[in-house]
């Protein structure tokens, strides 16, 4: 529905009996089942990128947690985009919340070893203490940029120390400027900047859940393949 439409209009689509999104982003929103086709169907990326990761055998035990979680923003980005309702949009914050919870919860647990129970406290902490700060969205996605920040930062940061393999540094280095790249498109969406409201084929934001899918790809590999030492090609010191 067109956001301008008349509240008789507006009262009579399938999700109006909801709170809408009060933060929506540029695609116009049709009084319809799916609210927003385009930023709907992008989120097939996270599907694929979650299957591939749960069936990718040489990525190791973590894929599992990495691949559920993956699905799980892949259900709630739909939902949320299907409906545009604020209860949708927190579903999905919470979502990428349990995502970033788990990279940084890794990141910790490489550069301070504990303990499993201590990791999967520290995880709950992230994650629901992101949770509990939700409110409206807006503040959940400054919880879900902290973490992907200090995560990079700790990332980088531990790769300078220890003299990670060059395929590390790529890795590391590739998911971080397509976050950006991803980002950038998403912001200009946000504030109607790029933005052409009846298109419902592509958009910004739905640019950001494609290339966002790429880089989660890049984030598995990361943490699943070239974290386990055996796997590692040698460093060029090593050589």
């Amino acid at each position: 529905m067109d956001i301008s439409a008349p509240i008789e209009a507006i009262a009579n689509c399938p999700w109006s009996a909801y709170t809408p999104d009060p933060f929506p982003v540029c695609e116009e929103h049709l009084c319809a089942l799916i609210v927003q086709p385009c930023n709907t169907w992008t989120n097939v990326s996270y599907l694929i990128v979650s299957l591939i990761i749960w069936n990718s055998k040489n990525l190791g035990p973590k894929r599992y947690a990495i691949g559920l979680s993956i699905f799980l923003v892949a259900i709630c980005s739909t939902l949320f985009h299907l409906t545009a309702t604020l209860i949708g949009k927190q579903l999905d914050i919470g979502a990428m919340m349990t995502f970033s919870s788990l990279c940084l919860t890794y990141t910790v647990m490489k550069i301070w070893p504990m303990t499993k129970n201590r990791a999967i406290a520290l995880y709950g902490l992230l994650v629901l203490s992101g949770w509990a700060m939700m409110g409206d969205g807006r503040l959940g996605i400054g919880v879900f940029m902290l973490h992907v920040l200090i995560t990079f930062v700790l990332e980088f940061k531990n790769a300078k120390k220890n003299g990670v393999s060059d395929q590390q540094k790529k890795l590391l280095s590739w998911a971080l400027g397509l976050f950006l790249f991803a980002l950038l498109l998403n912001a200009l969406d946000l504030k109607k900047i790029l933005c052409i409201p009846s298109n419902h084929i592509m958009t910004g934001h739905g640019v950001w859940h494609l290339v966002c899918g790429v880089v989660i790809w890049l984030v598995a590999r990361y943490y699943c393949f070239w974290d386990d030492p055996e796997k590692q090609p040698p460093k060029k010191n090593e050589t």
